[in-house]
């Protein structure tokens, strides 16, 4: 993918984002001004910095957009765009990174939710080394089990820190 395709893709990303940020960071300072806060100055309202970092990464990746789409236009880029799509999802590197995002987006929003921490990172461990192939069934619970103990024993009892 050419250089300027790539600007043009991030700053796509990167201008929805700071959209979102923008927004947050309004909701952040409109709960804040409620009881029993009662923060009504933006300046010194939680939202503040949020908002700020949203509208500047809107006001450059727009600038970036821009840039990109110098020497050709947005046709000539959404033609590279997906003059590079095509093979790029076809490739079997891509479903599998594309499978571990999955996985990680079940434990994170599914697993994490529902049962303790020690039980949805231990299938979470376990299922990622079974799709991945990474050892005998045995080894596979043997290190997940291992790795759970070993977190629980650091950060639990040594730190006194609370696992999530």
């Amino acid at each position: 993918m050419e250089k300027k395709c790539k600007d043009f893709v991030f700053s796509v990303v990167l201008t929805v984002l700071g959209i979102y940020v923008t927004v947050e960071g309004y909701r952040i300072y409109a709960y804040a001004a409620k009881p029993p806060y009662r923060i009504e100055q933006l300046s010194i309202s939680p939202g503040f910095l949020p908002i700020i970092l949203g509208v500047l990464l809107f006001v450059l990746s727009l600038v970036m957009m821009v840039k990109s789409l110098q020497d050709g236009g947005i046709r000539t880029r959404i033609a590279e765009l997906k003059s590079w799509a095509g093979p790029t999802f076809r490739n079997k590197n891509v479903h599998s990174m594309a499978i571990g995002i999955v996985i990680m987006a079940v434990y994170t929003y599914l697993l994490m939710g529902f049962l303790p921490f020690w039980a949805s990172t231990f299938i979470f461990l376990a299922g990622l080394m079974f799709y991945l192939r990474a050892g005998k069934w045995w080894k596979i619970i043997a290190v997940s089990a291992g790795s759970i103990i070993l977190v629980i024993l650091l950060f639990e009892v040594c730190f006194n820190a609370a696992l999530p």
